[in-house]
């Protein structure tokens, strides 16, 4: 096998599958990137397109120095290169064709080289030679002791100025104790003091002293700002939110040396655009609007002195949750017919709880039990869990593997009950017990009068209820215990 033709083949093939995707543009053929050039050359600039692009606009920059514009390809145009330039330029070239909608750039850079000498540095700062801070009255350093002391330009010794070139600057500080500096120019000055900076290029070089500026006129008297403190009651819950109503007071406190306070003004600016101003060094503000409230506040002296604007939010809640609790209809019995259904009331116990201002925290649903705490109670070992209140004996007898923590949960007012939970009930006017026998996918519940409650708590701590007495929300009809006399 000839290698070197299979080798030509596939790389002709790689050549025209990649001319094949290859989108129309322009390319920069001369001079080519990191061409070396020097002031006051000629220098030619050709410009040629690829694949075909045949663009009526063509756009060439060469740094600050030059902007043209042509209607076509190839391009060949020479400029000269300025006496002041030093240093790398950037050339950019770019083509747009309107019939076609394409377009193409390309760039390069090209490096300006003075021959001639740096002779001496130059400086754009205000004092000549000098880096200048300003002082307060108090010779603290007042407007940042951080700075740059980067020089760009020099004189070379063809009289022209330019830009550094090559940038290869030193600075040194001659007291690091009053003025640090870094390589790149970067200043720090730790304390007022005599130093300067010395800034080498080359041969040439440049002292800059640290110039320090006293504040000119007559120094003002010194000025102590009133001061203001905020306090309401009663205090906010833990999350911030308030769930009655509330008393701002805001007092305020003038400099010794001030006539006093001139005013407090307060302002609720989601109800109010204007703040309101109360002539004195205190003012009491009951509020009761519910909502995020931002509150903003600030006080004046009699110099008209004032302190900082200040705000806060207020989170007023007054409003319970909204809940809403029903009990669905639920035959586990399908083959039944109404008539023959048996007379416990199968339902499905569904609640909902929100709260559009501090949001909802916690709900639950349970049986609502009677205070029991009064109640004689048997606790009793047993693996059945059966609870039995009986209302006329005010006796609770329980039996379960866990008869205590049952009796907790029986304490906490509401019995458990979950969400969309099946609950069997059962109710019997006669009698003067509720049985709760908790099985393996419903609840069965018997007594005289059930109560079903929802309990909702908000972030505000406002606490809602809701209830439904069963039977008085059974849609179907009530009978007796078909298993004879509760225990």
């Amino acid at each position: 096998m000839n290698y070197k033709v299979v080798f030509f083949s596939i790389f002709t093939f790689v050549i025209c599958i990649t001319n094949a995707f290859a989108e129309p543009g322009l390319k920069i053929v001369e001079p080519t990137d990191g061409t070396v050039v020097t002031p006051g050359q000629s220098l030619t600039i050709r410009l040629e397109a690829v694949d075909g692009l045949q663009p009526n606009e063509v756009t060439l920059a060469c740094g600050h120095w030059l902007t043209n514009l042509f209607n076509s390809l190839p391009v060949s145009y020479t400029i000269t290169i300025p006496t002041d330039a030093a240093g790398k330029t950037t050339i950019i070239a770019t083509a747009y064709s309107a019939q076609t909608k394409q377009s193409g750039l390309d760039q390069i850079n090209i490096v300006v080289q003075p021959q001639a000498t740096i002779q001496s540095l130059v400086t754009w700062r205000q004092t000549p030679n000098a880096i200048d801070v300003d002082l307060d009255w108090d010779n603290n350093i007042k407007n940042g002791s951080k700075g740059s002391a980067v020089i760009e330009d020099a004189i070379y010794s063809d009289g022209v100025r330019r830009n550094i070139y090559p940038p290869n600057l030193t600075y040194t500080s001659s007291d690091p104790s009053i003025v640090t500096v870094d390589s790149q120019g970067n200043y720090q000055i730790l304390k007022v003091g005599n130093a300067s900076i010395t800034v080498s290029a080359g041969n040439a070089s440049m002292v800059l002293p640290l110039a320090f500026h006293q504040p000119e006129g007559i120094r003002p008297a010194q000025t102590i700002l009133p001061t203001i403190t905020m306090d309401i009651e009663p205090k906010p819950n833990s999350a911030g939110w308030w769930n009655s109503d509330i008393t701002i007071t805001l007092t305020a406190q003038a400099a010794a040396q001030s006539k006093g306070i001139s005013s407090i003004d307060y302002q609720f600016p989601h109800f109010s655009a204007q703040p309101t101003i109360v002539e004195n060094s205190q003012a009491i503000i009951p509020f009761s609007t519910e909502g995020v409230n931002i509150f903003r506040y600030i006080a004046y002296d009699q110099e008209q002195n004032s302190t900082d604007q200040q705000s806060t939010t207020i989170n007023l809640d007054k409003t319970p949750p909204a809940i809403i609790l029903i009990l669905l209809p639920v035959n586990l019995k399908p083959k039944c017919k109404e008539d023959d259904f048996p007379a416990k009331y199968f339902g499905q116990l569904s609640y909902s709880a929100t709260d559009k201002l501090s949001g909802l925290k916690s709900s639950n649903a349970g049986l609502a039990i009677p205070d029991i705490h009064a109640f004689k109670t048997k606790l009793k070992i047993d693996n059945q869990t059966s609870i039995i209140i009986n209302l006329k004996r005010k006796v609770v007898t329980i039996h379960a593997p866990n008869p205590q923590d049952i009796l907790n949960q029986l304490k906490a007012v509401v019995f458990p009950i979950a969400n969309n939970q099946v609950v069997h009930l059962n109710v019997n006017p006669a009698r003067n017990k509720i049985r709760i026998l908790p099985q393996d996918n419903f609840l069965a519940i018997k007594g005289p009068t059930l109560t079903l409650r929802v309990i909702a708590t908000d972030n505000a701590d406002n606490i809602g209820t809701k209830d439904l007495v069963y039977p008085n929300v059974n849609p179907a009809k009530i009978a007796d215990d078909e298993d004879g006399e509760d225990q």
